[in-house]
């Protein structure tokens, strides 16, 4: 069962260990959402480069209980490290793929928070980058996201 979970998240341009677990407050955003608006025009790249984050609170239900849970999100650019609960999960590097992390084991019944670190700037190792392109290659979470129950 995939359910949408692009309402909800909060937004950070600096990312730290305390937004990750829930301190402090972050900027309201609904995903696909991305890290940095720039004018018409406006060619300065370090601009949109940071190292940010989106945090959400994921509420499980009791009736998950021996089910398998995934997080799915279909873009993250470009760096994508993700936590539950503070635990670090999983690392996805790449701007332009989709990816997806078991979160079975570190989430429990109630209340849970997810966290995603971005790091969007340039590095050479991490598709787009590596080579001459002609357009903006900023970050953030700009594409859906999902809880898929199995």
């Amino acid at each position: 069962m995939l359910q949408s979970i692009c309402n909800g998240w909060e937004f950070t341009k600096q990312w730290s260990q305390a937004f990750c677990l829930g301190e402090g407050c972050g900027t309201p955003v609904r995903l696909p959402h991305n890290a940095q608006d720039l004018p018409n025009h406006y060619g300065d790249h370090n601009a949109y480069q940071m190292i940010c984050g989106y945090r959400k609170k994921l509420p499980i239900p009791a009736e998950y209980a021996g089910k398998r849970l995934f997080l799915q999100f279909d873009g993250a650019g470009h760096i994508a490290t993700v936590y539950v609960n503070g635990k670090e999960l999983a690392t996805h590097r790449c701007g332009y793929t989709g990816f997806r992390v078991e979160i079975t084991d570190a989430v429990h019944e109630g209340e849970n928070t997810v966290a995603v670190k971005l790091d969007t700037t340039e590095n050479g190792e991490v598709p787009p980058f590596g080579f001459v392109i002609d357009y903006l290659t900023y970050g953030g979470l700009y594409r859906e996201a999902w809880l898929d129950v199995r």
